[in-house]
């Protein structure tokens, strides 16, 4: 499917989600992938349509390819994972004009409370995309960013009405980390507890 070609193939909610304005997303042997849609014009020539790989979605969230993660080093995991997977449809329908890439700028302004490059490529969630996120952010009015961070919160409060089981939850899962070593992502796994919290609030992880 190349840009701006009429979408005819819907994927399941998990990968489609990750679907954005030049992007794409094509069914591979064993799962889904994401690319890059661009178009290339020269003088005299008809216009070549490229697809860049991005990585891979899977059910449990999108793994960037190999190289585009620094080699050793901790990213932020379990928080922006719990919120993207169980609330970013909503909020996409909730904020005007709203777009995953919107909703990404809100969570990583609601965990980090700034959205600069560096904090972009701080976050599993992100490191994928940040220089594309870090390009939108500085394009559109803040404010925008900041009502997605607040809707993000107040999603998580929500399901997390008692303050101190909130506090809990954020903090436990704040110490969730994917750890990339030699190109190979490790995730840390939650404790019986935060997974208890988590599935006593109807949501997944």
């Amino acid at each position: 499917m190349t840009m701006g070609a009429k979408k005819t193939v819907v994927y399941p909610l998990w990968a489609e989600k990750y679907r954005e304005l030049g992007k794409t997303i094509r069914k591979t042997g064993n799962g889904y992938a994401l690319y890059r849609c661009t178009t290339k014009r020269e003088e005299g020539k008809p216009p070549q349509y490229c697809q860049e790989y991005l990585g891979k979605i899977t059910e449990e969230g999108f793994i960037p390819k190999r190289g585009s993660i620094p080699e050793s080093c901790h990213l932020e995991y379990g928080l922006s994972h719990l919120i993207w997977k169980n609330f970013s449809n909503l909020l996409v329908h909730r904020l005007y004009g709203g777009s995953g890439a919107l909703v990404k700028l809100g969570i990583i302004k609601f965990i980090f409370g700034s959205v600069d490059g560096e904090l972009l490529r701080s976050s599993y969630l992100t490191i994928g995309d940040a220089a594309e996120l870090e390009l939108l952010a500085n394009k559109i009015n803040p404010q925008r960013i900041e009502t997605a961070a607040k809707l993000v919160e107040q999603a998580l409060r929500k399901k997390f009405s008692d303050p101190v089981e909130y506090d809990k939850i954020v903090g436990l899962l704040l110490l969730c980390v994917a750890e990339n070593s030699s190109g190979e992502i490790r995730k840390d796994v939650l404790s019986p507890y935060s997974r208890d919290l988590i599935k006593k609030r109807g949501l997944m992880f």
